[in-house]
């Protein structure tokens, strides 16, 4: 058994840096093709990024709700709140509970907002998919979510 797990990871492996080199192939064959068509680019992105900041600046004018919303204004104020070193400080807790050997059925309480940021906690249902696969990769029987009982 062993020594198919290690044939399938060596012939993995070969495929891997086999297929590396023929992309590598394709693209210096394809190099010359693709500079110029680089090049190109640049050169018209010179004469027009001054229209397309000009358009993002009037987008920005005529709705400035729009500009609030984005992920990037909406992560430095997740950041400069305090929030994500919160939620920080609350996952390296969870960690903590969780690579301790000791404990087969854990309790957890519920982390704060994650901001802009996707994470998918746990939930109050042990047998749902997140804990169950939480569960089985810290190798717990089961964990669930702390209710307020």
């Amino acid at each position: 058994m062993i020594y198919d797990e290690k044939r399938n990871s060596c012939q993995a492996s070969v495929f891997a840096a086999l297929f590396m080199i023929y992309v590598g192939y394709l693209t210096k064959k394809g190099s010359r093709k693709w500079q110029d068509g680089v090049k190109k680019f640049m050169e018209k992105w010179e004469v027009y990024k001054i229209y397309v900041l000009l358009g993002a600046f009037i987008l920005i004018l005529a709705h400035p709700g729009w500009y609030a919303t984005t992920a990037v204004v909406r992560t430095v104020d997740y950041l400069a709140s305090g929030q994500a070193e919160a939620f920080g400080d609350a996952m390296e807790q969870k960690y903590e509970i969780l690579l301790n050997e000791e404990l087969k059925e854990v309790e957890l309480e519920a982390l704060p907002s994650a901001g802009p940021l996707f994470n998918y906690d746990i939930i109050e249902d042990w047998n749902d998919w997140p804990n169950t696969a939480v569960a089985e990769f810290f190798d717990k029987d089961s964990v669930k979510l702390k209710t307020g009982e």
